[in-house]
């Protein structure tokens, strides 16, 4: 994804924290991996895989908890 594209999601990503969405941009714009990712943000390989699923299902216009 672009980082165009990624700031489009912005008005679907406003509940999430600051934190969360620098996590999704890491990995769905920067490519970043998501363990690389959790060791950087000092958290779970899951929770950065359940951020870059919502950040997907914003993308895809699928509501949140539909995956």
């Amino acid at each position: 994804m672009t980082s165009s594209e990624f700031d489009a999601l912005q008005p679907r990503l406003y509940r999430l924290a600051p934190e969360t969405i620098a996590i999704a941009r890491a990995v769905l714009v920067e490519g970043e991996s998501q363990s690389f990712v959790a060791e950087r943000f000092n958290t779970t390989r899951q929770r950065v895989h359940g951020i870059v699923q919502r950040g997907e299902a914003a993308a895809n216009n699928v509501p949140a908890g539909w995956g």
